[in-house]
């Protein structure tokens, strides 16, 4: 079963270079109250607390924000389970800690709720399983990650009136979404299945962006970000935030002087095989490869216009003990929620060398028994199908034809479906050297 993530992991925080960046401009926000709009996770919060600063005004609008704010401001927050059909939640919304927990373990639970394909069935049976053991281990990663973090007041409504209200000799921070309508389409099936107080705000757009920085910029101290240079804030850049190759940057701005600019950095490491050069011998067999493995190969083989992403299975294909390919698949999940793969090849690449069509036979290799074996044991489910895109505006991909079909045509790009375990490797390898003679 797929492991949950940590009490503090959820969509809403900030990521770890933000919040550096954070920790040293908090040393100038000491002797000023400091008021924190779209306080998501609290993240903000509990860096704040332990720099040392006091007198924090939040606020959010969200289900799990408004529940957390009020428990560390010491409100009460009434908390009901309006869908019947998960009545059982009740005897879990006792106030404090246990509702929050509750809250937040459903953020990623009720990915599962109410879904007919055989995964999410297994995934929801598993965690109402282990259901008093995750919300016993919750409850406590929450009192340890909240400890010492305390607010002088919450506001659950607009962020813009929220700061507009903030005095004059403050603090105000503001790391809002980036998107229209957010928070309404993450948290949807959060908001069908409990009863709240909810609050009433606009939809934070571009309009109300500009209106935030306007209201925001006229306190003591300001610091706010945004996805997007801000055309307006130039000149009071303080940091460049990317943590991945496949990330969008952030921009933070503030009038208090800093210079600060992250970059991501892909790990690499050596691969041990010899490459194949202009033979290639039998047998064929599947080598495990390290993700900085994959990131090397993938430097070597594939166009740089190419960003890489993460991968959940990733390994070399020898021939005679020499690579001459690497396969490598994605999360499950976005082929399971398109319906038309049950597992997605993102990474197909041949060894650069003079043995023609050597790249069909890496796909030939995909779809084999052995990977299919080992896609089941790291997916826990059955994988019928592999999936895989080519980009490209030619109307097929040769490498392609004859082993996959074509599944679906879009501006750019052909998506090819596959039946997995179609052979054994070393079927697939004498198919590959008939067609070899045959060219």
């Amino acid at each position: 079963m797929r492991v949950l993530p940590s009490a503090f992991m959820f969509i809403g925080s900030i990521n770890q270079d933000m919040r550096s960046v954070l920790a040293e401009l908090a040393l100038g926000f000491r002797g000023l109250p400091v008021y924190i709009g779209c306080s998501g996770n609290f993240t903000c919060e509990r860096i704040l607390a332990r720099e040392g600063i006091g007198a924090l005004h939040s606020n959010d609008v969200s289900l799990y924000s408004c529940a957390l704010g009020a428990l560390l401001a010491g409100k009460p927050f009434p908390l009901g389970v309006q869908d019947d059909r998960l009545d059982w939640l009740r005897d879990w919304i006792s106030p404090g800690l246990p509702a929050v927990a509750t809250l937040l373990l459903c953020t990623t639970i009720l990915e599962f709720w109410d879904r007919d394909h055989p995964y999410h069935r297994r995934m929801w049976a598993a965690y109402l399983r282990r259901w008093p053991e995750l919300h016993a281990a919750t409850v406590e990663k929450l009192k340890a990650g909240l400890e010492g973090v305390r607010l002088a007041s919450y506001h659950a409504g607009d962020v813009v009136d929220f700061l507009a209200a903030a005095p004059d000799e403050s603090v105000v921070i503001a790391f809002p979404p980036t998107y229209k309508a957010g928070y309404e389409r993450l948290y949807k099936k959060l908001q069908a299945t409990f009863s709240w107080d909810s609050p009433t705000y606009p939809l934070f757009t571009a309009d109300r962006f500009q209106a935030l920085v306007e209201r925001m910029t006229t306190k003591r101290v300001w610091l706010v970000s945004r996805d997007e240079p801000v055309a307006g804030l130039a000149g009071f850049e303080v940091a460049s935030v990317q943590t991945g190759m496949r990330s969008k940057p952030v921009w933070m701005y503030s009038n208090r002087k800093l210079a600060r600019i992250t970059l991501p950095r892909q790990k690499t490491e050596p691969v041990p095989w010899p490459r194949v050069e202009a033979d290639l011998a039998g047998p064929i067999e599947l080598v495990p490869l390290t993700g900085p493995q994959l990131n090397t190969l993938r430097s070597e083989y594939l166009s740089p216009l190419i960003t890489p992403a993460g991968a959940l299975l990733q390994f070399g294909v020898l021939a005679g003990g020499r690579l001459f390919g690497a396969l490598a698949y994605s999360n499950p999940n976005a082929g399971l929620s398109a319906g038309w793969c049950d597992s997605y090849m993102m990474t197909d690449l041949a060894v650069k060398s003079s043995v023609p069509r050597l790249s069909k036979l890496v796909v030939a290799a995909a779809l084999s028994a052995e990977v299919r074996a080992l896609l089941e044991e790291k997916q826990a489910c059955r994988v019928e199908s592999v999936g895989t895109t080519a980009f490209t505006d030619r109307p097929v991909s040769m490498k392609y034809r004859g082993v996959m079909e074509l599944y679906s045509r879009k501006p750019g790009m052909l998506n090819y479906v596959g039946r997995a375990g179609r052979w054994t490797l070393a079927e697939a390898f004498a198919w590959w050297q008939r067609t070899q003679r045959q060219a």
